[in-house]
This record gives C-alpha cells, structure tokens and sequence, in this order.
C-alpha cells in the first residue's frame, strides 16, 4: 500500500528483496590471554630504517626512521621520530618519549 500510494502502482505477486539487515549480538566471551614477552637483548637502533627531515614548530628537524617490526619489549626512544607499521604510520614528537612495553603495545609519554 505504501509503495502504491508513494509510485503510484503495485506489483502484488513480486517478490520481496531485503538490501540491507543489521543485528546486534550479545554473547559472553573469555577474555583473550595475552602473553607477556620479555624485554629484549637487542639495541633499538636495529630497529633505526633512516633519518630524514621532517618539519616540527615551521621548521625541519632531523628524525630518525623506525620499523615497527623490529621494534621489542623493554626498547626506548626519544623523538622526533617516526615509526612505520604496514597499517599506520605514528610520529613521536620532539620531547615525547616511545616505549614498548611486555604486551608489545607502543606507549607515548611526555
């Protein structure tokens, strides 16, 4: 009746085509274990790709490069920085401190 009042026809015998559904579920999970790695016995310089300059404040500033494959538990380092991923690229500012920390996570302070 609604499409009949809004297109000004109806097709009774057509078929219904659905284009989109959404559903929500709810459901109880175990919290996934993560393993905890211990810190490393490399240098974070393994982890050094390059230095470029890249611009901080209106002006260019030598930065040093990081794989972020390479980089380990218990590594540390100063920005300006910059460290590739294959999904993102992150920049550690002038002043700002990166380190890695047991669960791998890269941990920004200032």
């Amino acid at each position: 009746a609604a499409h009949e009042t809004r297109f000004g026809y109806r097709q009774a015998d057509a078929g219904v085509e659905i284009v989109t559904i959404r559903l929500t579920a709810v459901a109880p999970v175990q919290p996934p274990e993560l393993a905890l790695q211990p810190p490393t016995d490399s240098d974070v310089s393994s982890a050094v790709i390059g230095e470029k300059l890249v611009w901080f404040d209106s002006r260019p500033v030598s930065t040093k490069l990081y794989n972020r494959a390479q980089l380990f538990p218990g590594h540390r380092f100063q920005g300006p920085a910059v460290v590739f991923q294959y999904d993102t690229t992150i920049v550690v500012a002038p002043g700002w401190e990166a380190s890695v920390d047991s669960y791998s996570n890269l941990l920004l302070s200032h």
